[in-house]
């Protein structure tokens, strides 16, 4: 997902594109007909759409601490799913487990936050003051927020399970080492940006004063008009 964003951002050719997404989606389906977890995790999606009770014993978990939560949650620390109902509640799960201590509104608040961040990376790739920098930019806040959306999709049932971490709150350290790392790079960018606009202030400054002494200078004085 992130290779075909920034494919297409960049400007790539339709029928590149077009091509591109055609060897994709055939490698994809291949996959998926020929993985055999791939075909259980596409079966019990399958099923989970037509009969709920027939869905994966994770998503059923995820499903129940989602419900438990309610509104505003049984408060941080009191959930009950995590101590064994819950598979991986401390990794892949970690947003289950979220909204049922926070509930809705700690939920929603995480996706304002994840909002927040895409609003700041694609800033930042707009600001940048070369195309190195706009893409690097825009590829960092791709890949953690896709891989936050899948996540969160995940445990709400909206795609076929998977185990992938959510950014910055998942549990294991290489997973929030790359995230901070990301994070760090967005940082770096957005700070290069804002180096790169100072001097160009600072010039016009000293070009405005410059011109504001010469006219002063051509002005006449009053012993010489007399």
């Amino acid at each position: 997902l992130v290779s075909f964003t920034l494919f297409f951002v960049a400007g790539a050719d339709w029928r590149q594109f077009a091509v591109a997404g055609l060897l994709g989606g055939s490698v994809f389906l291949v996959l998926i007909n020929t993985l055999p977890h791939a075909q259980a995790r596409v079966s019990a999606y399958r099923q989970a759409l037509s009969d709920p009770a027939q869905a994966s014993w994770h998503v059923q978990q995820s499903l129940i601490a989602l419900g438990r939560g309610g509104i505003f949650g049984v408060g941080l620390g009191e959930s009950t799913q995590k101590f064994g109902p819950l598979p991986f509640a401390h990794t892949d799960g970690v947003f289950a487990i979220l909204g049922e201590e926070l509930g809705l509104a700690g939920s929603l608040l995480v996706i304002g936050l994840l909002g927040l961040f895409v609003w700041r990376g694609l800033r930042t790739a707009v600001r940048a003051r070369d195309s190195f920098g706009s893409l690097l930019a825009l590829g960092v806040t791709c890949w953690i927020v896709y891989q936050a959306f899948i996540n969160i999709a995940v445990i709400t049932a909206v795609i076929p399970f998977t185990g992938i971490p959510l950014p910055f709150m998942s549990y294991g350290g290489t997973s929030l080492a790359i995230s901070m790392v990301g994070a760090g790079v967005l940082l770096n960018v957005s700070r290069d940006s804002a180096l790169q606009k100072r001097p160009q202030t600072s010039d016009t400054r000293e070009r405005r004063q410059s011109s504001t002494n010469v006219r002063r200078s051509k002005r006449p004085s009053a012993t010489d008009r007399f």
